[in-house]
């Protein structure tokens, strides 16, 4: 089977996020390249290993940006990971009881990737871009007729102009 290449379809524009898929996409290709390995066993313990901690590491920094700026769908993103984490575990079982189905396992993979980054993730980055977007949108545009920071509302009771605080 034919390498699984990253296409640009699967940037979400977050750098971060983006490196930590493209090693989803490592992991998939070292499953495509030892299915057929006379070791493949030990091999494919090493990946499903590798990608326990990709979900380890990957997870938190999603988990961590969607706290951070307050993405409303966090809960149900977060029980998606934990279904990841699940099923790498259920693979893991597999392997080491010896009737681990590669294709299966490739098939997830590619799914995760199809499904979950160009969809799930993107909903993210998407949405925080629109609260930053927002919060550009809302912020008071001074027009040049008083200086930033002083306020020219005075009622008279001051006894003058007031300061800023």
């Amino acid at each position: 089977m034919p390498p699984f290449l990253w296409d640009s379809s699967m940037d979400t524009g977050d750098p971060l996020l983006d490196r930590e898929h493209r090693t989803l996409v490592d992991l998939l290709n070292r499953v495509l390249e030892i299915s057929a390995a006379p070791d493949r066993d030990v091999e494919i313990m090493h990946v499903l290993t590798d990608m326990y901690l990709y979900a380890k590491e990957h997870f938190f920094d999603e988990e961590s940006l969607m706290e951070r700026v307050g993405y409303p769908d966090r809960e149900r993103h977060i029980a998606l990971h934990r279904a990841f984490v699940e099923k790498a575990k259920a693979l893991t079982d597999d392997c080491l009881e010896g009737h681990l189905d590669f294709a299966e396992f490739a098939a997830y993979l590619m799914d995760w990737l199809k499904r979950h980054i160009a969809d799930e993730d993107l909903r993210i980055v998407r949405w925080t871009n629109e609260q930053a977007e927002e919060l550009t949108d809302d912020t008071p545009q001074n027009d040049g007729d008083e200086a930033p920071g002083v306020d020219d509302t005075d009622d008279g009771a001051s006894g003058g102009a007031t300061c800023p605080a």
